[in-house]
């Protein structure tokens, strides 16, 4: 009797909490994962489920090198799924689509929708021209304009790189006369950055998060509230909760039917304390940081993707529990905690760090290595200029 081949996968930006949880999902159910990193260094390949390893060039400052030792090393290895999970290697997907469609099964939506969604100013555009509510935002075409639309613009705003994710390169603006020296310094590691208006908001961030099937059907849907993030105005989440928000998680599915979605993504809301309205923030088109609050509340997306690849289809999953929290005490809730003078009164606890409906993103009694290896991991990334950037806040 002939023994069927383990699936294998192929999992990319391995020291990412988005990646451990999609290797911890697929190695439970006997699914061969390969976990790559642009550094020799990962959460992921610490993990009791990381089957393998590869080392690629930086996908941001070698792209061409790092698109061809993924389409090399994905050819040779001939896997059953690839897993592009952060912006930077999804753009190279999308800027060479069919090889990489062609050398692995991969479940995503044509290259213009990846291209709108990587870039925020076209999301604004493509959300804008289609009724969705949105920030105030402003487009910078030249420098020049600066001194004309610093008395445009309400104060105070916000200054956003067209493309990245978490706080990278995020800064504040509260007075006019501060807007073109703070737009020129970070203009001159992004270029040309949108400005937007400074939404007053009550509730923190939320985040739909979806999958679809190959004819753009919705196969599964979770609405999270980012309860805590750091830095608090902006950056990477490390509280989440899953919530009961038909109207959030209406305005999301639609938004991502209309740009012909595949796949998973995530939408970005704020709630206006004006008007109410959500207003769109931005559209993550791979799997998102909390991811592991999504299968915490019983549905597991990774799995879901690749059965839908393996297998064509799956059932939908569109009922999930509400009140799960999951948390990354590694490191944001601990920098959270230390930031913020409020850190005592602080809703979930910060104090509950066990019991039902509790969870971790990288804490895992069962896989514990990751979590070991954190302070080493952490150590090295910080030598990243743009990770330390992010984490100081230095902008």
């Amino acid at each position: 009797m002939t023994v069927p081949p383990v699936p294998k996968v192929l999992v990319t930006d391995a020291n990412s909490r988005r990646s451990l949880a999609v290797a911890r999902s697929l190695g439970r159910r006997g699914i061969r994962v390969v976990a790559g990193s642009d550094k020799p260094y990962a959460l992921t390949f610490a993990s009791r489920y990381c089957a393998g390893r590869m080392t690629y060039p930086h996908p941001r400052t070698h792209p061409a090198e790092c698109a061809a030792a993924l389409l090399d090393h994905l050819r040779r290895g001939r896997y059953d799924h690839f897993f592009p999970m952060s912006d930077d290697i999804v753009r190279l997907v999308s800027r060479r689509f069919r090889e990489f469609s062609s050398a692995a099964p991969l479940l995503m939506p044509d290259p213009s929708a990846l291209e709108t969604a990587l870039d925020k100013g076209e999301t604004i555009r493509f959300a804008a021209a289609r009724g969705f509510a949105h920030p105030r935002t402003f487009f910078v075409e030249r420098l020049g304009d600066l001194r004309r639309l610093k008395h445009e613009i309400p104060y105070p705003a916000v200054i956003k790189p067209r493309r990245g994710s978490g706080a990278e390169g995020i800064v504040f603006v509260k007075k006019p006369e501060h807007l073109p020296g703070q737009y020129i310094r970070i203009h001159r590691r992004y270029p040309f950055p949108l400005i937007q208006e400074m939404i007053p908001h009550r509730s923190p961030k939320y985040g739909v998060q979806c999958l679809f099937n190959r004819r753009g059907e919705l196969r599964a849907a979770v609405v999270q509230r980012f309860s805590r993030q750091y830095p608090s105005r902006g950056g990477p989440g490390s509280c989440f909760e899953t919530v009961d928000r038909p109207d959030i998680l209406d305005e999301g599915v639609r938004l991502l039917q209309a740009l012909a979605w595949k796949g998973v993504a995530q939408v970005e809301y704020l709630e206006d304390l004006r008007d109410g309205a959500l207003k769109l923030m931005d559209v993550n088109p791979r799997f998102w940081d909390s991811l592991q609050a999504s299968i915490q509340a019983g549905v597991d997306m990774p799995y879901m993707l690749f059965r839908i690849a393996a297998e064509g289809d799956v059932e939908p999953r569109l009922r999930y529990r509400t009140g799960e929290v999951c948390r990354s005490i590694l490191p944001g809730e601990i920098l959270y905690f230390l930031a913020n003078f409020g850190r005592w009164q602080t809703r979930p606890s910060f104090w509950k760090f066990r019991g039902e409906g509790v969870g971790d993103c990288i804490l895992s009694r069962e896989d514990p290595l990751p979590a070991l290896s954190f302070p080493a991991v952490a150590l090295r990334s910080l030598a990243d200029r743009n990770l330390r950037d992010a984490v100081f806040h230095r902008y």
